[in-house]
């Protein structure tokens, strides 16, 4: 392609137009060379040929791509334009209009309550008030001596905030027992925490490293023989969802109380705390416990008063054999349950 000379290179503007090639000169003459894009040919100004790289130089000035293909040649290829249009009219509120908006999803980012608590603080896990627990877990003790399987289980949540960096309950520990304030003298702690007067001793284990193990056995309480006497297991580290098994027995300080009375009148409170650990090493520790309440025995019916008489005549010094003496009995018996 030989253009006139005097044609100065900074002065010419490439364009491409399908196969084509357009030169636009500083008059805003332009000049098509067809097929030019397709295979970029050689230019000649005057009588001087132009250098192949000031060529694609020049192209590349003009926002067109130059790809070589695999014989040797060379073609040019319109870059995309930097510029848009773009319709600024009012949207008119109709539901179709809006649907954008539905493809922010959730963006509450853990904060859980909707309160301007983002990120469970400031990116740690957290146990905001609005949370944290306030009254106790309930077990009924009675309900180890039933047959029901699984009757000695109850269950429950630990509330947390995970927090961006997603955390999980790490460890529970326990605290301690105390009788339940009954008497209006205020909680008591207690110097012996025991299961048929053998000292228990509690023990507790950390969660699994591994992150897709999400339960653990968390808490363990044994008596000095060995007995296994509770379990607290996590069932879901993720969510706080918990179990806590009573399968011996608890002594009470209280023993000996009517349970005729109403039943959280005998509590043992055991208290516990949870951490919530996320990724990066931030936690957070709360409290809960779990009140058991005593299975002292029951008077069924009235009470009556039994009488009973005894022969002095047939009382001997010596043994008699075997042979038993039997009272009369006055009264039905008396019954009672556990």
């Amino acid at each position: 392609m030989t253009l006139p000379a005097g044609i100065e290179l900074d002065n010419l503007e490439f364009a491409v137009e399908g196969d084509n090639l357009v030169l636009v000169l500083a008059d805003g003459t332009e000049i098509i060379v067809l097929g030019g894009a397709a295979n970029i040919p050689t230019f000649v100004i005057g009588d001087v040929e132009l250098p192949q790289v000031a060529l694609f130089a020049a192209l590349e000035g003009s926002n067109i791509n130059v790809a070589a293909g695999p014989d040797g040649t060379f073609s040019a290829q319109g870059g995309p334009t930097a510029s848009r249009n773009f319709n600024d009219d009012p949207i008119d509120a109709g539901p179709e209009d809006l649907a954008l908006a539905d493809l922010l999803g959730d963006t509450a980012f853990g904060d859980d309550l909707l309160n301007g608590t983002i990120f469970g603080g400031a990116g740690a896990p957290s146990i905001p008030l609005e949370i944290a627990l306030t009254e106790s877990f309930i077990f009924d003790e009675a309900v180890i001596a039933d047959s029901d399987t699984g009757n000695q289980i109850i269950t429950g949540t630990l509330p947390f905030n995970p927090g961006p960096d997603f955390g999980t309950i790490t460890r529970v520990n326990f605290t301690g027992a105390s009788n339940v304030d009954e008497e209006g003298l205020g909680p008591q702690v207690l110097a012996g925490f025991t299961s048929g007067g053998r000292p228990i001793t509690v023990i507790s284990f950390p969660a699994p490293t591994d992150g897709a193990d999400l339960d653990f056995l968390a808490i363990e309480g044994r008596d000095s023989e060995g007995n296994l006497v509770f379990t607290l297991t996590i069932t879901n580290r993720e969510t706080g969802a918990f179990e806590f098994e009573l399968v011996g027995q608890l002594d009470h300080p209280d023993a000996g109380a009517n349970g005729a009375q109403d039943d959280l009148d005998d509590l043992l409170r055991l208290g516990f705390t949870y951490t919530v650990t996320d990724l990066d090493g931030d936690s957070v520790t709360g409290s809960f416990n779990i009140d058991v309440m005593d299975d002292a025995p029951e008077i069924v019916g009235e009470a009556k008063q039994i009488n009973i008489t005894v022969d002095e005549d047939d009382i001997c010094w010596f043994p008699r054999g075997t042979e038993p003496v039997f009272p009369p009995r006055s009264e039905p018996p008396l019954s009672m349950v556990f």
